[in-house]
């Protein structure tokens, strides 16, 4: 595997983005990955991991997280949950390892991220036991990922919780290619989004977000964005700019915000994305699943 020379071995760890997906490239463009207890970037408190799993409806999946997550509630809840957290390698070993080159799992995709405040929390287990879940006793497994037993060939992971910076450039190129060319028009609106990470702002943040529509579910997405803190995060980004010319903004991106002409032509351009194309209708029944299998563990109705 031939890695990216922007990565380092001692960089905090590594995560895997998939930036041909609008909703991942946005977040990556703007620089900063999230977990879903971060309520301000989050408001449905949905991680990505989750709604991935509820979209495609695997009960093999399913039942796997609702094992996992009933004897963590159970045996060990000071620990964090993978259904709301960030996942990411400790090392380029564990990273090159978890490559499957397929997905957003190829070299391409791989950056380094770095906690962007003190309060962050990081728990370490082996994924094998995750990988032969299904072949192996559901319950005595669960119990050996969480206290952290060793495969023979440990293939360890981090789960993360708090909020992370993506660190070089080569990915986050690539992820504001793939909204220049689906969503041209949102450009201005990607360019505030990555300003106000400069001023600790969560304008802008995409997340996962599931609506109920008569009997079916809607998973969609939603970016949390308001108007006066978009202006406001603007007029930041200039004064900091005509106080130091070093400091980075997209002028051409931001031509809605900064030309005196008014237009229709400019007006469209200060769109948000299309994230229609990533909705996906599911049945109720596929959300509760993963609830029902964790309460059979719970109440000690399966082994």
């Amino acid at each position: 595997m031939v890695l990216n020379s922007e990565l380092k071995e001692d960089d905090f760890a590594f995560v895997y983005l998939d930036v041909d997906q609008l909703p991942v490239a946005w977040l990556a463009y703007r620089g900063v990955l999230n977990s879903c207890d971060v309520k301000t970037a989050n408001p449905a408190n949905l991680s990505f991991f989750l709604m991935d799993i509820v979209q495609r409806g695997l009960d093999a999946t399913l039942r796997r997280e609702g094992v996992l997550e009933a004897i963590r509630v159970k045996d060990h809840p000071s620990q964090l949950s993978r259904l709301k957290c960030v996942y990411a390698w400790p090392s380029l070993e564990m990273a090159a390892r978890g490559c499957h080159g397929r997905g957003k799992f190829q070299e391409k995709n791989l950056v380094a991220i770095a906690p962007m405040e003190r309060n962050f929390k990081r728990d370490e287990h082996d994924s094998n036991w995750i990988t032969d879940f299904d072949s192996l006793p559901a319950i005595r497994t669960a119990k050996q990922y969480w206290t952290g037993e060793q495969t023979t060939t440990p293939l360890t992971e981090c789960i993360l919780s708090g909020r992370f910076a993506i660190l070089g450039a080569e990915v986050r190129k690539r992820a504001y290619e793939t909204i220049k060319k689906s969503n041209p028009n949102s450009l201005a609106i990607l360019e505030l989004s990555r300003l106000a990470v400069e001023f600790q702002s969560d304008l802008g943040s995409i997340s996962p977000w599931i609506k109920r529509e008569g009997d079916t579910l809607l998973a969609s997405y939603v970016m949390r964005y308001d108007e006066i803190e978009g202006l406001q995060v603007f007029e930041n980004a200039v004064k900091e700019w005509q106080a130091d010319n070093r400091f980075q903004m997209n002028f051409e991106d931001l031509k809605p915000l900064t030309s005196s002409e008014k237009s229709p032509q400019l007006d469209a351009q200060f769109a948000v994305p299309d994230l229609r194309l990533y909705e996906k209708t599911f049945r109720i029944d596929k959300l509760s699943k993963l609830e029902d299998f964790a309460r059979q563990v719970i109440d000690g109705q399966t082994t």
